[in-house]
C-alpha cells in the first residue's frame, strides 16, 4: 500500500524514506495526526506494521484520534451551525427555484417542439366524404394503405373498401411495390 501511494507522489524515491523517518521520530503523534490530514491515514497503518508498532498501542491511539476528529466535526457543527444554516437554506431555496425553472423550461421546450412538428411536419387529413368521392371515381384516384396494428385491424368491423393492407412493421419491405404515379392515403390509428 505504501509503495502504491508513494508512486503517486512527485518524488517516489524519497517518499517511503521520508514517511518512515517521520513515523520513527514521533509514532504516536503521526498516528493521531493521520485522522486530520487527508491521505496520511492511508500510509500510517502500513508504516505501523512495517515498524512493528504494538497493535494495542496503534488501536488505542487511532481510536482516540478518531473520537477527537468526530468530536471536532460535531462541535464545529454546533458552533458554526447557526451561522451556516441560513446559507444552506438559501442555497436549498435557490436549487428548488432552479429545479422548477428547469422543469418549466423542459415542458415549454416539449410544447414548442410539438407545435413546430405539427405545423411543419403534419400531413393533411382527408375527410370521409372526400375519401368516398376519390374512391368512387373510375379508376380510383387514390391508393389507400391500411397501416393499422394487428390488434386494431382484427378488432375493427370497418374497413376502407379497396385498401391495401400492410402491417406497420413490414411497411419498409413493401415500399417498392407501391405505385408512384398515384396519390397515396395512409390509414392508421
Amino acid at each position: 500500500m505504501l509503495g502504491l501511494l508513494c508512486r503517486l507522489s512527485l518524488n517516489p524515491d524519497a517518499c517511503v524514506g521520508r514517511a518512515e523517518r517521520r513515523f520513527r521520530r514521533r509514532p504516536a503523534l503521526t498516528v493521531a495526526a493521520a485522522k486530520f490530514i487527508p491521505g496520511l491515514s492511508l500510509m500510517v497503518a502500513p508504516l505501523a506494521g512495517i515498524l512493528r508498532m504494538s497493535p494495542v498501542q496503534f488501536a488505542a491511539i487511532d481510536g482516540a484520534a478518531s473520537m477527537t476528529c468526530s468530536a471536532a466535526a460535531v462541535m464545529s457543527g454546533l458552533v458554526f451551525g447557526t451561522r451556516v444554516l441560513p446559507h444552506v437554506m438559501r442555497t436549498q431555496r435557490a436549487l428548488e427555484v432552479l429545479g422548477a425553472a428547469a422543469v418549466l423550461a423542459f415542458v415549454w421546450w416539449k410544447l414548442y417542439e410539438r407545435r413546430r412538428l405539427v405545423r411543419h411536419d403534419s400531413v393533411a387529413r382527408v375527410e370521409i366524404a372526400e375519401l368516398q368521392r376519390l374512391l368512387a371515381s373510375e379508376p380510383p384516384e387514390v391508393l389507400v394503405i391500411d397501416l393499422r396494428s394487428e390488434q386494431a385491424f382484427s378488432g375493427s368491423a370497418q374497413m376502407v373498401p379497396g385498401a391495401r393492407r400492410i402491417p406497420p412493421g413490414e411497411f419498409e419491405s413493401h415500399v417498392h411495390t407501391v405505385p408512384l404515379d398515384t396519390e397515396i392515403i395512409l390509414y392508421c390509428t
